[in-house]
């Protein structure tokens, strides 16, 4: 029994390096002959092959109608405009939440999040696809990181003892494998770059390159033997990363750090038994203490990593991530339930398409042959060599023929036996269709068409009659979104600063307590219950395990294609036309998409109602006012006017000819009147 344990638990973190990489290099064995056993590994594969245009038969046409159509399904099912956003029930993290919105609606955008889906559609496909997201260091330039998404196929995950619904995140430890030019690893661990080995000569990703640049390299080329040159021209390594849920608890009596000092997701894990902090007082104000439970003694709560190759171990340690999963989210459309990886669509499809192609070549064949049908000739009247130069095809052809001998030259079969029948031209042409139907494209586009429609009637039609197989591919897509964004939340609360928010939306990217909060994170600086004004006796991975549980992700079902979306718009469009039901200009306009329409007003609905009534009133209230003010200036304007159109002005209009100055002058009556003169 102590063997069985030894080769399916695995060595804890202070055992050699050498004990380590042979229980990692044995679990690898197994996890992949797990997966490549599967019955749609290698058609997966060879599925690839085909899309990546290898010629299927020599010996027929090759007309890829497959490729065209795995693009319309891809481009369908990548096409993803969920209504989503983050939320939390606790009102005092509202502003938080809406932080957090903001930086994932911003990161779907700037760092093209739709394509990355479009690459991971490809992959499930032809099998099943995953999405790793990560935070690289450098996305943005040295020193600039962001969370990426990297994308992997099956030939890539390899789970230990996964369970039997081949959930990734429940299996012993789960392999990743990135393969990297050597050069990439000895620059990531330079200090074990003699340890770092390639492991072939010739990365993998080369090999269709260089059959095509074999094939256009000039002789001369050729005759140097380069195509041997180019596969030993970039050695490549894989790079493994596995993460394990290792159950090992802290024996020692005493906390142990786990991690780089430092590090955010570096932590302290006490003693089994050892006298913990309870977050709680007493009545005299002093802290209350409990035991560590074996929980709360976990070495490796959000599990432990190793990341290896086949030659050296180049981290032992905590996982990076707060969110304590495997980074893998997988993309499928058509797995059966008993089944570890879905059934490979293309690879169904291969039959139709041969028997397409062999249909064409024998209608070629046949319109090639009607052209230029066999002949049977008078070798008395004809020689072999005048048979040969003979083309009927050719304009202009004469041969000299003794008439009275009689039809010297004739086909071997009527030229109707060439002509295909009708059934088989229809036959051939209906293929490509079947093969669209058999996937469900027709469904598929009409329902994203439906989106487009503004007839709710039309929209219900479609639905109930086409809907039922893009309505589940809508909810596998969901469900992948959905664990892709509680993942991403996680890494926007362990990495993204202050300074990265304010970067991306100034001022309305941060809130009132930040500066509460850990300096440049939205981590609470201390737990609910630790005294004001001390450190906290929690690390920040602690801190951030207690604190991201107050966040959750939420899509509305069915909107990932902007079904279910279009009719919620018209019905809110109709609500607010009514004007009997209680609803605010915002949330229309934040239904219509309609972006910058502005936050004056916020709350709930029935909130922003009031709001919006109490603007209203309020713009209505100046409006009135600017208007009789208005009027009051136009009245006294009117009242100036008649007075002074009623009293002749005395004199002359000014002429303006110098600086005005006052003077006496007569009255005309007898007596002087004074005046204001601009003239010379």
């Amino acid at each position: 029994m102590s063997v069985v344990m030894e080769n399916f638990t695995i060595p804890a973190q202070g055992a050699t390096e050498q004990t380590k990489l042979k229980w990692l290099s044995h679990a690898l064995q197994v996890s992949r002959e797990f997966v490549e056993t599967q019955p749609s590994f290698r058609q997966a594969l060879a599925a690839r092959d085909r899309l990546s245009n290898a010629k299927q038969d020599p010996n027929t046409t090759d007309i890829k109608f497959i490729g065209k159509l795995a693009r319309e399904v891809v481009a369908t099912l990548a096409n993803v405009r969920p209504r989503s956003s983050f939320s939390s029930d606790n009102p005092k993290f509202a502003p938080y939440a809406e932080a957090l919105d903001k930086c994932h609606k911003a990161r779907w955008n700037s760092t093209f999040v739709d394509r990355k889906i479009k690459e991971v559609v490809q992959h499930a496909l032809t099998g099943r696809g995953f999405i790793s997201p990560t935070w690289e260091p450098n996305f943005w330039g040295p020193g600039k990181g962001e969370i990426g998404l990297n994308v992997h196929g099956v030939e890539d995950v390899f789970p230990f003892l996964c369970p039997k619904d081949g959930d990734i995140q429940r299996a012993y430890a789960t392999f990743i494998r990135n393969e990297v030019p050597v050069n990439d690893a000895w620059a990531a661990w330079p200090d074990r770059q003699r340890d770092i080995v390639p492991d072939r000569v010739s990365a993998t990703w080369l090999g269709k390159v260089k059959a095509v640049a074999s094939k256009y390299l000039s002789p001369l080329l050729r005759s140097v033997n380069k195509p041997k040159g180019l596969e030993q021209s970039f050695p490549s390594v894989d790079i493994f990363y596995a993460y394990v849920r290792d159950g090992a608890v802290n024996t020692t009596g005493d906390y142990v750090q786990m991690g780089t000092e430092g590090a955010v997701w570096s932590y302290r894990v006490p003693s089994l038994g050892q006298m913990i902090p309870l977050r709680a007082n007493d009545a005299s104000g002093n802290p209350l203490y409990r035991e560590a439970t074996e929980r709360d003694a976990l070495l490796y709560p959000n599990r432990r990593l190793i990341i290896f190759t086949a030659t050296a171990v180049l981290y032992d340690g905590p996982s990076f991530w707060w969110h304590g999963k495997v980074p893998l989210v997988e993309f499928d459309f058509y797995k059966w339930s008993w089944d570890y990886m879905s059934t490979t669509v293309v690879q169904e499809l291969l039959p139709i398409e041969s028997l397409y192609n062999r249909m064409t070549t024998s209608i070629a064949e046949l319109a090639e042959v009607r052209l230029d049908p066999p002949l049977q000739y008078d070798n008395t009247a004809h020689t072999p060599a005048e048979m040969k130069a003979l083309n009927l095809r050719k304009r202009g052809a004469r041969i000299g023929v003794n008439m009275s001998l009689g039809e010297t030259i004739k086909t071997l079969m009527s030229p109707d036996f060439y002509n295909p029948p009708q059934w088989v031209i229809t036959f051939t042409e209906k293929l490509p269709q079947f093969a669209k139907d058999f996937i469900g494209l027709p469904n598929m586009e009409a329902i994203v068409k439906a989106g487009q429609m503004p007839a709710t009637d039309t929209v219900d039609k479609i639905l109930a009659s086409n809907g039922a197989i893009i309505t589940d591919h809508a909810r596998e897509m969901e469900r992948s979104l959905f664990k892709l964004a509680m993942m991403t939340r996680d890494l926007f609360f362990e990495f993204y600063t202050t300074a990265r928010r304010f970067q991306l939306f100034g001022s309305d990217g941060l809130t009132p307590q930040d500066f509460d909060y850990e300096p440049g994170l939205m981590i609470p600086d201390r737990m609910e219950g630790e005294p004001e004004g001390s450190p906290s006796q929690y690390s920040m991975a602690e801190r951030a395990r207690h604190y991201l549980h107050n966040f959750t992700f939420s899509i509305v079902p069915n909107s990932v294609y902007q079904v279910t979306d279009m009719q919620r718009q018209m019905l809110m469009l109709q609500l607010w036309r009514d004007g009997r039901f209680p609803m605010d200009p915002r949330t229309v306009a934040e239904a219509l998409n309609i972006p910058n329409f502005g936050k004056d007003i916020d709350g709930t609905v029935i909130e922003r109602w009031m709001q919006f009534q109490k603007l209203t009133m309020d713009l209505q209230q100046a409006l009135q006012a600017d208007a009789q003010q208005a009027q009051q200036q136009q009245v006294l304007g009117a009242l100036m006017s008649q007075l002074m159109g009623g009293q002749e002005r005395a004199g002359r209009p000014s002429s303006g000819q110098a600086p005005p100055r006052m003077e006496e002058r007569s009255d005309g009556q007898g007596g002087t009147r004074t005046v204001i003169s601009e003239s010379d």
